[in-house]
């Protein structure tokens, strides 16, 4: 009897890596985009300045931070430990990829909401964007920006009057009554409560 010589077993290969080196590398990649994440979020959190709720704040970060780590970590385990089959490689990739994103789009947000807080301050910023700021949507878009805007002596006439307009903004309407370029009709409006 002959004994049938086994081939050992070879794992599959993508990029020309095997399952050990993409792994580091999608650690690497991980680590990497969960790091931008948290740049994103301390930027806006240097945008908006010194706040008494900063430390809330913080804390927040580190568990959203977390999430993104153990979400990364969960997408590459499971394309990892399902790497022998085609189908898990994909589920894999796919979980990544959306992760991926995902966290993109968010630090993407976080930039975005830093900057229009920056421009709310500035004086040299455009009156077309401080007008559009006025509509601003974005994460962290309130009152901070609002109290900027109205405080900003660049920020015109008709965005000051639509910031009047806004209901519950109590700490925007007393900035804007600080401001020189409130029109006289808004600021008697404000100071009266009508």
């Amino acid at each position: 009897m002959s004994e049938i010589a086994q081939a050992p077993e070879v794992s599959p290969r993508v990029f020309g890596l095997g399952r050990r080196r993409l792994g580091g590398w999608g650690l690497v990649c991980v680590l990497l985009l969960v790091g931008v994440r948290v740049l994103a979020e301390v930027g806006m959190m240097r945008a908006h300045g010194p706040d008494p709720q900063m430390p809330i704040w913080w804390v927040l970060c580190a568990v959203k931070v977390a999430l993104w780590f153990i979400g990364g970590g969960i997408a590459l385990v499971v394309m990892l430990r399902l790497w022998q089959y085609r189908w898990g490689r994909t589920a894999g990739a796919v979980s990544l990829v959306i992760w991926a994103a995902a966290i993109g789009w968010a630090s993407w947000q976080y930039d975005v909401g830093g900057r229009a807080l920056t421009d709310a301050r500035d004086v040299r910023t455009s009156p077309e964007r401080l007008r559009e700021l006025v509509r601003f949507g974005g994460i962290q878009a309130g009152y901070e920006l609002d109290n900027r805007l109205a405080a900003n002596p660049s920020t015109p006439v008709d965005a000051l009057r639509e910031l009047a307009a806004k209901p519950d903004q109590l700490g925007t309407q007393m900035v804007l009554e600080r401001n020189p370029r409130t029109p006289a009709d808004v600021r008697e409006k404000l100071e009266t409560g009508k």
